[in-house]
């Protein structure tokens, strides 16, 4: 029996309506990452952990348990340019992101090109 290596990533969120961070785990499966829980976390702890260091590429899908922001609850994302995650808990298409404070209009669906994001497992 062939023993798989699990391989996870650590990506940090902010949550607009908190203005807190937390993270959100990843775990590659074939050819895409599954999130699949999220946790509250400072940013002196997450820095500690170095999960701001590496970058997540590919396609992105939701476990069915994912529990959502631990602030907020919403379980999608707004990837912004700076290459980072906020909550997707806007009305309408307009947003700022938490970590650049860069306002925008929402875009298209993500492509895949990356997002900041840390080890683990």
């Amino acid at each position: 029996m062939k023993n798989l290596k699990r391989i996870g990533k650590i990506a940090l969120c902010k949550c607009p309506l908190s203005h807190k961070t937390y993270g959100v785990r990843f775990e590659k499966v074939g050819k895409a990452w599954k999130y699949d829980w999220a946790f509250r976390i400072s940013l002196q702890a997450a820095s500690r952990e170095h999960y701001d260091e590496t970058k997540l590429v590919g396609k992105v899908v939701m476990d069915n348990k994912y529990p959502g922001c631990p602030y907020c609850k919403a379980i999608g994302f707004i990837i912004c340019d700076c290459g980072h995650l906020n909550c997707y808990n806007i009305k309408g298409d307009r947003f700022m992101c938490e970590w650049c404070k860069q306002e925008g209009i929402l875009g298209g669906e993500y492509t895949g090109s990356g997002f900041a994001s840390g080890g683990d497992l």
